[in-house]
């Protein structure tokens, strides 16, 4: 046991007591008078301004799913109109059927779609960054931590012109 600066007695020194809590998602059933509410979570989620920090955001409901194949070749054909022409003429070239390969992106580590491929790079979509990136998989098949949101002709034209 801690004395706090106000004399009372915890189980957490003043420095431990000022830390950001982790989110309800991780921890489940902090306390055990506390019941979880159905409809909402505690959860932390990245701020929109900057990447990396996380902020938390008190309760928000958790309606994050994976994208589907379908809704990712929905979000192709919706983006591929708004490419510029040599855009669309190299992805008609090096386009696959989306398949999807293992991301590790710090802690992060889950399953990403690829959907095109040219000579060892590979575009994929990022659905939790909710953006393309260009990556070359490592030997082992894993494409490890991207660091643009890219649209997808603004990937394209990267790719076409050699600078990612």
């Amino acid at each position: 046991m801690y004395e706090r600066f106000d004399g009372l007695k915890t189980g957490l020194t003043r420095r431990q007591s000022q830390r950001p809590q982790l989110s309800r998602l991780v921890r489940p059933n902090l306390f055990p008078n506390e019941t979880p509410d159905s409809k909402t979570e505690s959860r932390t989620s990245r701020a929109s301004c900057g990447r990396g920090s996380s902020l938390t955001l008190g309760k928000m409901k958790s309606t994050w799913n994976p994208i589907t194949k379908a809704e990712l070749e929905a979000l192709i054909a919706k983006s591929l109109p708004a490419c510029e022409a040599r855009a669309r003429a190299l992805f008609e070239e090096i386009k696959i059927e989306p398949i999807k390969i293992r991301f590790q992106a710090g802690r992060r580590d889950d399953e990403i779609y690829v959907i095109a491929r040219s000579g060892n790079k590979v575009v994929y979509y990022d659905d939790t960054e909710d953006a393309f990136e260009v990556g070359i998989p490592d030997t082992e098949g894993i494409l490890r931590s991207g660091t643009g949101q890219f649209t997808l002709g603004q990937v394209l034209l990267q790719l076409e012109s050699g600078s990612r």
